[in-house]
C-alpha cells in the first residue's frame, strides 16, 4: 500500500468506512508525526453539543495505528498488530476542528525493532492527543498495542 495522504484517506473509506463517515481525515504522515483532523458536525455529535467520545477515541487510535501500520508495512515482514487496551481522558468539550496528533515516532520504531529482534509478542503503549482550534488539549489517549512477527 502507498502511504500518501490520498491513499490513506481512500483506505479509511474502503476499510474503515465509519471513520470516514464520522469525518476523520489524514492530513499528515511523515517520519516525525501523524496528524488527523475532524470537524464537529451533526453526524458525529453527542446530545451535549460536542463530538461524541467514541469518535474521539477512534481518531486517537487511528493517529497511533496508521504510523504503526506504515512501519509494519515498511519492515517487509509479516507482523500482526492488535490494540489490547486503551485509556482516554477527556478534558473539555470538543467542538470546531479537532486535530489528533501522534508525534513519538522514535518510541514506535524502537518498540517495533524490539519486537522484530525478539520474534516474540511485544506490547507497548503509544500516546496521542486531540487539540482544538486554539491548540488546547481536549483529550489524551493511550493505546496498548501488541505486535507479533511471523518471521
Amino acid at each position: 500500500m502507498k502511504f500518501d495522504l490520498r491513499s490513506l484517506n481512500r483506505f479509511l473509506l474502503l476499510k474503515i468506512p465509519i471513520a470516514r463517515l464520522a469525518g476523520i481525515r489524514v492530513v499528515r504522515l511523515d517520519d516525525k508525526a501523524c496528524e488527523l483532523t475532524l470537524r464537529h458536525r451533526w453526524l458525529n455529535q453527542n446530545p451535549f453539543g460536542s463530538v461524541y467520545f467514541g469518535v474521539l477515541v477512534m481518531g486517537g487510535e487511528l493517529a497511533t495505528g496508521i504510523p504503526l501500520f506504515k512501519a509494519v508495512n515498511d519492515s517487509g515482514r509479516k507482523i500482526s498488530m492488535l490494540v489490547k487496551s486503551h485509556r482516554s481522558e477527556f478534558l473539555k468539550k470538543a467542538t470546531g476542528r479537532i486535530r489528533f496528533v501522534f508525534d513519538d515516532m522514535e518510541d514506535l520504531n524502537w518498540n517495533l525493532q524490539t519486537a522484530l529482534q525478539s520474534g516474540e509478542k511485544h506490547a507497548f503503549e503509544l500516546h496521542s492527543r486531540a487539540l482544538d482550534e486554539q491548540g488546547e488539549t481536549v483529550a489524551t489517549f493511550s493505546y496498548l498495542w501488541s505486535v507479533k512477527c511471523y518471521c
